[in-house]
């Protein structure tokens, strides 16, 4: 079942996602995590300094995954479609073993 989105549309995700790449190949990773520490820091979304560089990392350290190919929320979407399917198939009456709820390996959800 799909539940309704908090999101209005998907092209912010990409939108910043875009920026946050051509300001690291511009400026270079750490003067782009410092200006990314100044905006939480700025915002309010950083309660001290330190954990405003720490979650600045963590975000550039998150670009150079996905410029790198690792598009893990994609893997996690399609793990989370794949559970679901195998959930609905196994839900019918005679599925998996032969017991209705059983997986297709014969064990218990």
């Amino acid at each position: 079942m799909t539940k309704p989105s908090p999101y209005a549309s998907m092209m912010p995700a990409a939108k910043n996602q875009y920026h946050g790449i051509a300001s690291v190949n511009k400026f270079g990773a750490i003067q782009h995590g410092h200006a990314i520490a100044q905006c939480l820091v700025a915002r309010g979304d950083a309660p001290t300094e330190l954990d405003a560089l720490v979650q600045a990392t963590h975000m550039v350290q998150q670009l150079e995954a996905v410029s790198q190919g690792a598009l893990l929320h994609k893997e996690a979407h399609e793990r989370l479609l794949a559970a679901e399917k195998l959930k609905a198939l196994n839900s019918g009456a005679g599925a998996g073993a032969g017991m209705p709820g059983s997986s297709v390996w014969g064990l218990a959800p």
